[in-house]
Order: structure tokens, then C-alpha cells, then sequence
């Protein structure tokens, strides 16, 4: 479990430092596919007969979805700045909100969804929970947010036009 916040620790300031050229909608399709990838192999890593194996195999998983975490989390209140600056505390509050609602209800559902499925089934079914609503909300963010800001520019759609 440690492994977690050691990918979010490494990658945090990488995300920040290169948010603008690779695109804020870009590494939030990235994080989403990352996401929903390591995921599946919690699943997959469930196969491997030898324990070192399925133990590497989980590590690694884990430290990539500590990647794909940092991956949103950093980006999505970048957007909520550009997007709403007037609002914006509002807007990051409810970003919290619904982060807090994740982390109370995530094991809940976890829980529900393992009385049901087996195991490795349970990780099937959250890879494809996490596909489908990630790319949906990947979806509603506008491709004006990759455009690169000019030089003392914070505005994504005068920089689209300067480009």
C-alpha cells in the first residue's frame, strides 16, 4: 500500500512542470488509461501461482496508480483555475467534495461489489467502472484546455487564437 504515494510523491512535480506542453486534457486521458490499465492487472496478478510474482506484479500496479492519481489530482484544479477564475475556490470546493465522497464511499462500494463478484472479478468490474466514467468525464473537458498559454497569458482561448 506504501507503494501508492511513492508514485504520487515522484510524479506530482513532474505533472506540474510539464502540465502546459503535454496538455492539462491530455494527462487526464493518460492518468484515466493508467488507471483503468494497473487496475487490471491487480486482477491479472491474481493468476500468478508464485507469491513473489503476484507481489511484484500488485507493487507495480500500485505505484502506477499512485502515477495516474497524481495525474488528475494535480490537473483537474489547474482547470478548475483556468476555467472558473472568479469561482474558483467554489468550484475546488466542490472537486474536494466529491473526492471526499470518493474516499468514504470507494471502500463501501469495494465491499459491496466483492459480496457479489469473486476476486479477481471485483477488479474486472472496477476496471471497467473506471474506464467508462474516466473517459466520460475525460469527455466533457473541453480540447481548448490543451492549448499552451503564451508568456503572461492565462487564458487558454486567447492563446489558442495567438497559436
Amino acid at each position: 500500500m506504501a507503494i501508492f504515494p511513492v508514485g504520487y510523491l515522484i510524479t506530482a512535480p513532474i505533472i506540474g512542470v510539464y502540465m502546459e506542453s503535454i496538455g492539462r486534457k491530455n494527462i487526464i486521458l493518460n492518468g484515466v488509461i493508467l488507471m483503468t490499465l494497473s487496475t487490471l492487472a491487480f486482477g491479472l496478478a491474481s493468476y500468478f501461482e508464485n507469491d513473489w510474482a503476484f507481489y511484484s506484479a500488485s507493487f507495480i500496479a500500485r505505484f502506477l496508480q499512485g502515477i495516474a492519481q497524481a495525474s488528475i489530482n494535480i490537473t483537474v484544479p489547474s482547470i478548475v483555475a483556468l476555467e472558473f477564475p472568479n469561482n474558483q475556490e467554489q468550484y475546488l470546493g466542490y472537486c474536494n467534495m466529491a473526492l471526499g465522497l470518493g474516499l468514504a464511499v470507494g471502500p463501501m462500494l469495494g465491499s459491496f461489489a466483492y459480496s457479489f463478484l469473486s476476486y479477481v472479478n471485483t477488479f474486472y468490474f472496477f476496471t471497467a467502472y473506471i474506464l467508462v466514467i474516466g473517459l466520460t468525464c475525460v469527455y466533457f473537458v473541453p480540447a481548448r484546455i490543451n492549448a499552451k498559454t503564451s508568456a503572461g497569458n492565462d487564458d487558454p482561448e486567447k492563446a489558442a487564437l495567438i497559436e
